[in-house]
């Protein structure tokens, strides 16, 4: 298959993708956010990687059959672990660049946990937080 080359808007640079080798899912988190990546590849039941870079943080999490097997967040000087905390974590971020790819996954947790179990706890945590 052909390589297609895109240009980008600003700054007139290129890049070349390999249909079929470089699928992904890619953009701006303040367009998208986490609600819509999650429920999204939890729907498509996607098995991958996403990255969520902003600066001074990034955000890692493994899917498999939609549901995330595992989660960290790496900021400068430490790091947070675990499902919950990291998806409350990035509910706030407001900018940033995201990424999926499909990966293979060897997470220990066979069932993982479904992303709109998650975001309805945080939900349910974020009112509370409000409310006390």
């Amino acid at each position: 298959m052909e390589p297609i080359t895109v240009r980008r808007s600003r700054g007139g640079s290129s890049r070349r993708f390999l249909p079929g080798r470089d699928d992904s899912l890619a953009g701006d988190w303040a367009t998208f956010g986490a609600v819509a990546i999650l429920a999204l590849l939890e729907t498509e039941r996607k098995t991958g990687r996403l990255v969520v870079w902003r600066p001074g943080e990034t955000a890692r999490m493994l899917f498999r059959g939609g549901r995330i097997v595992s989660s960290e967040i790496a900021r400068r000087g430490s790091e947070l672990r675990g499902t919950l905390p990291c998806v409350l974590a990035i509910l706030g971020w407001t900018n940033g660049r995201f990424r999926f790819g499909p990966c293979e996954v060897q997470a220990h947790d066979a069932a993982g946990e479904r992303p709109t179990g998650v975001l309805l706890e945080c939900a349910r945590r974020l009112d509370e937080a409000r409310t006390a």
